[in-house]
């Protein structure tokens, strides 16, 4: 019974974000109104390329071993440490799962109960993880959501330590190259920066649409220079950029559909989920109301976009430029810089 209570909490909450983010797809960009940037297209060099679907990987379903492999029940946080393998939180099985570049599986671990899928709350158990993220020394971050703490792994998946977060239930996590720790707390409205320990640093934000506002902030992300952080803005549709101690920068997105529909082909995204930044500060974004992903520049410049199969939620980049998306449909999709 806690089970699907549990799966259907995950969907209800996707459906809600979309459902008052006031947006849908497929028609006119003449219909969209109060743009806070309207960005276009701008040529970019080397990092300008168009993107296949080159691979995908996964089923959904209940996992019978903690190791089981290609099975997943919504996944969505992701990331990629320095050898090009990715993690992601698997949200229904209550696990993490590290694979390579093509799809196959290398290790797992979670799970707290007789049945794989079972919630825990022990040193390494999870109950819904959603966000993960790696530091350059390997050290693996789950936001561990409701059981309300962030968790800290080796790379060798070792338990290290824990901390407790107060918000709610908390989306996104990334982390700098000093090892500092960003939180998204949904139901707050609020970022809060920690140290690698678990120490608050500062905070920031509060319920709204003013610069440095949010309404059901989702996923974090910063870039590999360390001097910007980038929030998807969901219920504002929008991304909004910060420097390291939370000051507000810029946006992009924040647009309104007066007929409550959001077109398929307009560059800012709508209802944005995941978000993640290459090698060279370009953003990508998860358009999760439109089944696609969309690159910026580091100003919020259009640049490209693409389609996908999957209701994307979770989204990485690796070196090469290679993206990789999970969502809703329970599989993994590869696109390649072409």
């Amino acid at each position: 019974m806690k089970k699907n209570i549990l799966l259907s909490a995950v969907l209800f909450l996707f459906i809600t974000v979309i459902s008052f983010s006031g947006c849908n797809s497929h028609v006119s960009p003449m219909a969209v109104t109060d743009a806070v940037n309207t960005p276009t297209p701008t040529p970019k060099s080397p990092e300008t390329c168009n993107y296949s679907r080159t691979a995908f990987w996964g089923t959904g379903g209940r996992c019978t071993s903690v190791n089981d492999p290609g099975i997943f029940l919504t996944p969505c946080g992701m990331a990629i440490d320095s050898s090009g393998d990715i993690y992601t939180t698997d949200i229904g099985n209550n696990r993490i799962v590290k694979y390579n570049s093509n799809g196959t599986q290398l290790a797992a671990w979670g799970s707290g109960g007789a049945e794989c899928s079972d919630p825990g709350t022990g040193d390494g158990q999870f109950d819904s993880p959603f966000g993960i993220a790696i530091d350059g020394n390997g050290y693996i971050y789950v936001l561990d959501s409701y059981n309300g703490r962030v968790q800290k792994f080796d790379p060798s998946f070792n338990y290290i330590l824990q901390w407790p977060l107060d918000g709610g239930y908390n989306h996104g996590i990334a982390v700098d190259v000093s090892g500092n720790v960003y939180i998204v707390a949904k139901e707050t409205s609020i970022i809060q920066k920690f140290d690698q320990y678990g120490n608050i640093i500062l905070e920031w934000g509060a319920y709204g649409s003013g610069d440095g506002e949010f309404i059901r902030p989702s996923m974090i992300a910063v870039n590999k220079s360390g001097t910007f952080v980038y929030v998807s803005d969901t219920g504002n549709n929008r991304v909004q950029k910060f420097d390291l101690n939370g000051n507000y920068l810029t946006q992009w997105g924040g647009f309104t559909a007066p007929d409550g529909i959001f077109p398929f082909d307009w560059p800012p995204t709508c209802s944005p989920f995941g978000i993640t930044i290459d090698s060279y500060g370009d953003v990508y974004v998860c358009d999760s109301s439109n089944f696609m992903i969309k690159k910026y520049d580091e100003n919020g410049n259009y640049i490209n976009g693409w389609s996908t199969t999957i209701n994307a939620w979770g989204i990485t980049v690796d070196n090469n430029g290679t993206v990789y998306a999970s969502g809703y449909a329970s599989r993994f999709e590869k696109y390649t810089c072409q």
